[in-house]
């Protein structure tokens, strides 16, 4: 029921009221377009935390412009603008903007003073015209008032900030005028409002239910493939108890020797330290894809992947086998507990047969930063990082950052934790691939280059900072490896066994790499002493991920689990 002052703002007894839903309905949109996009790689789980804190967001401007306009219906008006403006309409305009960036990078900053300069002789040229019943375009004088008020202070904002170019600026002002202008006339209307407020709250139910029936037939299908029967069998001999298996899974860490040939990084240091603590590396070692996501899915599966998906690359059905993979199963069903951790979608965690996942609350999600990076606040951020780091997206990589020490530091925690049961503890840290996350040190890397387009994987420094920002990452992973490697192998309360992998090796996204040097990737594994040697038991030079954990399996409890051909397979990029 509308409220206002005094009997004028009061509906008459007869009349029913209107529920305002739009304001809660307009929160959820962001979330539902964001996850539609996504279907299958991010699980509905992920979506709680942002929903909740977008309706929370949007039920207190409801609640704000009520109280200041003492009218539920005007209120609610201007808080889903308010709100469509800053979240959702921001999506919208960062869209046309890299649709028409091409056009808008040849606008220049005389020009704009130009078309500025016209503004201000338009706005002078209505004050001096006033005709005897109305004055020439004065309904329309606020409109140009507010323009030539915030225009400057807005383009100027932006320039400053370094993130948009000169056309940017000017198209961002042009929408926060408008968007300001439609606000100002909500706040003017005048009398009954339901009716308003019924036509929005259908338009958003439109909106949203357009969108729920999208992703319902369009979720992923559960039989759409699957791997075969993994024969299984144990050796009576071993019954226990078993070491905890700790796999440690990095991205982007070429073997030894195109460390030293192609970035001039001797690793040799590293290996002889892994060495003194029983690890053994594989001098030929190859991941079974130059694709990450596909090497990864067939490590954690020890298989090679089913043809309809090699054939054609799809994110979806990578996340699927990653989440739903054969290790957990595996492990889960020999006695093991589940630990996961990843730094990134967190897909393995969010396995059903995970027991305990290694999660950092206290940073967002990649889904959470994808969906901040469509707001206004990812335009701040972006203009606060340009100047405070010269990289204006470097504020979405923060939390992944966060992620990766978190992660790091809980390993050796759960190792000193006295368990009754074994333990399978699997950790996914994507570095050192792209983008830089770390120096040498573990401070924030050298900003690499102008990233105002948002691509992470697109590299726009020189070739000789690109080596020298990968070896500072190399040098810091090694450094945490080592750290992590110890504590395993001296203080744990348990034997344990570590599996050290990349799932890809050195991948140039300049180009320049062939597929032998992307797939030259790196395999160390240790045993511990009370772990029964067997023919396959030490990674053989040649090995390749499909076998690793085949070869872990036969070790840790004496099965006999065959190995396969070693070979590396191509992935198509037919579709994504």
């Amino acid at each position: 029921m509308e409220i206002g002052k005094g009997k004028r703002g009061l509906l008459p007894p007869s009349a029913h009221p209107v529920v305002i839903i739009h304001p809660i309905l307009f929160a959820i949109y962001p979330v539902l377009v964001l996850y539609a996009g996504n279907l299958g790689v991010v699980q509905p789980s992920t979506l709680s935390r942002p929903l909740f804190t977008l309706i929370i967001i949007s039920c207190f401007l409801w609640v704000l412009f009520s109280v200041m306009f003492r009218a539920l219906h005007k209120g609610g008006l201007v808080a889903s603008a308010t709100f469509v403006t800053l979240v959702p309409g921001w999506g919208v305009l960062n869209s046309i903007l890299r649709i028409l960036r091409p056009l808008l990078d040849i606008v220049t900053v005389p020009l704009i003073v130009a078309a500025y300069a016209v503004l201000v002789l338009l706005f002078l040229l209505v004050r001096r015209m006033r005709g005897k019943e109305r004055p020439l375009f004065g309904r329309f004088r606020p409109i140009l008032s507010w323009g030539i008020l915030v225009l400057p202070m807005l383009a100027a904002l932006f320039l400053v900030g370094g993130e948009a170019s000169a056309g940017e600026a000017a198209v961002t002002s042009l929408y926060v005028v408008f968007a300001g202008v439609v606000i100002f006339s909500l706040v003017r209307l005048q009398g009954n409002l339901q009716k308003f407020s019924i036509a929005v709250n259908w338009f958003c139910l439109l909106l949203v239910g357009l969108y729920c029936v999208f992703i319902f037939y369009n979720r992923p299908q559960r039989e759409a493939f699957s791997l075969p029967r993994l024969p299984v069998s144990r050796s009576d001999a071993i019954k226990g108890p078993y070491p905890d298996v700790y796999v440690l899974v990095l991205d982007g860490y070429p073997r030894g020797d195109v460390l030293r040939e192609r970035l001039g990084y001797n690793n040799l240091l590293f290996e002889s330290e892994m060495g003194e603590l029983g690890f053994v590396t594989a001098s030929q070692s190859l991941a079974n894809y130059a694709d990450a996501n596909a090497s990864l899915a067939a490590f954690l599966n020890f298989d090679y992947l089913p043809a309809p998906i090699s054939a054609s690359w799809n994110a979806a059905a990578y996340y699927r086998l990653c989440r739903d993979n054969r290790l957990f199963q595996l492990f889960r069903d020999a006695g093991y507990r589940i630990v996961a951790g990843s730094s990134e979608l967190d897909c393995e965690g969010l396995s059903e047969q995970v027991d305990t996942v290694i999660k950092l609350e206290t940073v967002p999600t990649e889904f959470e930063t994808a969906l901040l990076e469509q707001t206004v606040v990812g335009s701040i951020l972006n203009g606060f990082y340009a100047w405070r780091y010269q990289n204006p997206i470097y504020w979405r990589f923060e939390p992944r950052r966060a992620r990766i020490l978190h992660v790091m530091d809980e390993i050796p925690r759960l190792a000193k934790s006295p368990s009754e049961q074994p333990q399978l503890v699997y950790a996914h840290f994507p570095i050192p691939s792209l983008p830089f996350l770390f120096t040498s040190v573990g401070e924030r890397a050298v900003p690499y280059g102008d990233s105002r387009h948002g691509d992470e994987e697109v590299y726009r420094g020189t070739a000789r900072d690109f080596v020298a920002a990968y070896a500072e990452q190399i040098t810091f992973t090694n450094r945490r490896l080592l750290r992590i490697a110890k504590t395993l192998v001296q203080e744990s309360t348990r034997p344990a066994v570590v599996i050290l992998v990349s799932s890809q090796g050195l991948r140039n996204p300049e180009g320049g790499t062939s597929s032998a040097v992307e797939t030259a990737n790196l395999i160390s594994m240790r045993f511990p002493d009370t772990c029964p040697s067997v023919p396959s038991g030490e990674p053989y030079d040649t090995i390749t991920l499909v076998n690793v954990i085949r070869v872990v399996w036969n070790r840790v409890v004496g099965a006999d689990l065959p190995l396969l051909p070693d070979r590396v397979e191509g992935v198509g990029r037919a579709a994504s």
